[in-house]
């Protein structure tokens, strides 16, 4: 794994939760992370799961591990709370599991943008539910508490901004499709 210091600099930051998997969605969050450093920004990849290959993400980019295999653990509140603090970025981007972290972290130290990254429909959580349907009823809930917490959403299709209007009572005003 490359390994990348992180500095405060004076360049205004930007944190992105995601993965560094062989996925559309790993790619998409590196290349978002180059067009932003080249427009002046620190940015750095929050990652989790296994680094299977960081070779196309810009040298420019930090890679930071969350503490665990998925960034819903106190530990990785704390990791994450140590980091905003430090750097004060401008704009968390949340993705997958680091949503709750990140939003919560996020709106708790006042990041002025936070956006969440959102791809999975509410109709395929409730398909692949393996678990109570009152357990899925809270992690709704939830989902739509933190949601309550970020100041933009991106869909990544219309059905997703759709999705997040409807299942999640998101306002049409503050998502965009991407």
């Amino acid at each position: 794994m490359r390994s990348t210091q992180i500095q405060a600099d004076g360049r205004d930051s930007i944190l992105i939760g995601t993965s560094l998997s062989h996925s559309p969605v790993s790619r998409h969050h590196a290349a978002l992370a180059r067009e932003l450093v080249d427009r002046g920004y620190g940015v750095s990849l929050l990652v989790h799961g296994p680094l299977e290959d960081a070779s196309f993400v810009d040298s420019r980019v930090a890679i930071l591990n969350w503490p665990s295999k998925r960034p819903t653990q106190m530990a990785d509140f704390f990791f994450l709370d140590r980091l905003v603090r430090r750097l004060r970025p401008v704009c968390l981007i949340s993705n997958f599991g680091s949503r709750n972290v990140m939003t919560l972290t996020g709106a708790l130290w006042r990041v002025p943008v936070r956006i969440h990254w959102h791809h999975t429909l509410a109709s395929q959580v409730q398909l692949d539910w393996p678990y109570s349907k009152i357990r899925l009823r809270f992690l709704m809930f939830r989902a739509r508490l933190v949601l309550r917490l970020t100041a933009h959403a991106v869909a990544n299709s219309c059905a997703a901004r759709e999705d997040l209007v409807r299942a999640f009572g998101y306002a049409p005003s503050r998502c965009q499709v991407w």
